[in-house]
């Protein structure tokens, strides 16, 4: 552990600003968080050089961080500014299509209202016209 406290000290002594960084993180234990950063510059090298990866993370959870149950992906580097293309392409054509979907239920529903509400006007108007000539019927008969 010892080890881990001397890299990271060393890493606290690097002058970078927090804008120059991209960082992803991911909740573990004991109410703490697993912070995965590169530069900026070195990220979009790599994205630079393989266009077509679909995601950057790192192969293992460092045993030393006693964080045995996160998976490695959950730090994948390639979200936000970074995402691929195609991803972020695929992710919205998902949303559009939700969204049509969506309106056209919500359509649907409305047209089925409406003519529901004027099947009962008709009816209400129908029941009315019987009553009307029943109350004629009465009224001429007695």
């Amino acid at each position: 552990m010892q080890s881990l406290m001397n890299q990271l000290a060393e890493l606290a002594a690097i002058d970078i600003e927090l804008d120059e960084l991209h960082a992803v993180g991911t909740p573990c234990a004991g109410g703490r968080v697993l912070v995965c950063a590169v530069t900026n510059e070195l990220l979009n090298s790599l994205v630079f050089q393989h266009p077509t990866a679909a995601s950057l993370a790192p192969d293992r959870v460092p045993s030393e961080l006693d964080a045995d149950s996160i998976h490695p992906s959950a730090l994948n580097l390639l979200v936000g500014p970074f995402e691929p293309a195609a991803r972020r392409s695929a992710r919205q054509r998902l949303q559009l299509s939700l969204l049509a979907a969506a309106i056209t239920v919500l359509v649907l529903i409305t047209i089925g209202l409406t003519r529901r509400a004027e099947h009962a006007r008709s009816t209400l108007a129908l029941a009315q016209g019987c009553l009307n000539s029943m109350n004629d019927f009465k009224i001429d008969h007695l």
